[in-house]
Formats: C-alpha cells, structure tokens, sequence
C-alpha cells in the first residue's frame, strides 16, 4: 500500500499538481512508517512539510504535525512556520 502513494505523490508531482503531491506524501509517510521505512516515511513527511510551508497553508501544516506524531517525529519548521507558535 505504501508504494500506491509513493507512486501517486510521484504522479501529481510529475503532471505539476503540488497541493495533491502533498497530500500523497502524508499519507506516504503514514504507510511508509508502518512498514517500517522510516526513512522514507520522514523523506516523505520532510517534502510535505515543505510544500506547505512554502505556501503559508498552516492547516496543512498542522496535519502534518498530527502524522508526525503519529509516525513518532517532529516535522522540521512546522511549528516555526505556524504565525503566533512559541
């Protein structure tokens, strides 16, 4: 199941439909993780995080910080990218 979105993140990224990469990738990073790919997963998790970052989508962001602790890391700058964190 993993490689379904890991291909579907691929696909999105290839036909230039960031947002839906994105999604993919969290849900990527999930599957991944259950596998026990963790590097993966957090590569995944990593390209998510900054997309949305990059966008200033801070409900985004904060699903990704729900997958990150579920997946047991912390997603690099989501919090700092959150207006009014700290």
């Amino acid at each position: 199941m993993a490689g379904d979105f890991v291909a579907a993140a691929e696909c999105f990224g290839r036909i230039g439909s960031r947002p839906d990469a994105a999604v993919a990738q969290l849900q990527a990073a999930m599957a991944l993780s259950g596998a026990g790919q963790e590097a993966q997963a957090r590569a995944a998790l990593d390209a998510a995080v900054a997309f949305y970052a990059g966008v200033g989508a801070t409900m985004r962001l904060r699903e990704a910080e729900l997958v990150a602790r579920a997946i047991g890391v912390t997603p690099p700058g989501a919090a700092a990218a959150r207006p009014g964190a700290g």
